[in-house]
């Protein structure tokens, strides 16, 4: 990812941040943008309580909202085996 992709991505993940404070609902589109945000700038631990927070609004069964929690999950598991070969070998 370039520069301007890693900003952009960190812009959105604040953004997403500062709408709690503001008592802004999120939509399924927003939590399945910052979702996609996590996985691109691996920030893995990060998008998991996300899920929660999405499960909390009511879009622990929404698809779209899911499938990005799953991308993060392989994505996690990806680059965990990775690390694996790298460290054995």
């Amino acid at each position: 990812m370039n520069g301007l992709g890693l900003l952009a991505s960190c812009a959105a993940m604040f953004m997403f941040l500062q709408m709690f404070p503001e008592a802004v609902r999120p939509l399924n589109f927003t939590f399945s943008n910052v979702l996609i945000v996590c996985s691109r700038i691996s920030a893995l631990e990060e998008g998991m309580p996300i899920r929660g927070v999405a499960i909390n609004v009511g879009f622990g069964d929404d698809l779209l909202v899911s499938s990005y929690v799953i991308d993060i999950g392989i994505t996690q598991v990806f680059l965990y085996s990775n690390t694996n070969i790298y460290q054995f070998s």
